[in-house]
C-alpha cells in the first residue's frame, strides 16, 4: 500500500491563496469549493484549526483570513 505524504499546513496555504486571489473572507462552502475537499467533516475541522476570527452562526459563518498565520512565512 502506498503511503501518502500530507502537508499539515496545506489548508492554511489554501486560505492565503484565496485571500490573494479572491477576498479576505471565506465561508465554509467557499472553502470546500476552493480546496476541493469532498468531506464536510474534514473541511470543517480544517477551518476550525486555522483559529481565524469569524462572524455568524455555524451554518452562516464567515471566516476572516489574516495576511499571515502565526509561525508561517509568506507564500
Amino acid at each position: 500500500m502506498k503511503q501518502m505524504n500530507c502537508d499539515p499546513i496545506a489548508h492554511l496555504n489554501a486560505l492565503l491563496q484565496h485571500r490573494t486571489l479572491a477576498e479576505t473572507t471565506i465561508s465554509y462552502r467557499e472553502f470546500r469549493g476552493f480546496t476541493g475537499y469532498p468531506s464536510t467533516t474534514t473541511a470543517s475541522k480544517m477551518l476550525k484549526s486555522a483559529n481565524t476570527p469569524f462572524v455568524g452562526s455555524y451554518k452562516d459563518r464567515i471566516y476572516s483570513i489574516p495576511e499571515l498565520f502565526e509561525g508561517m512565512e509568506s507564500i
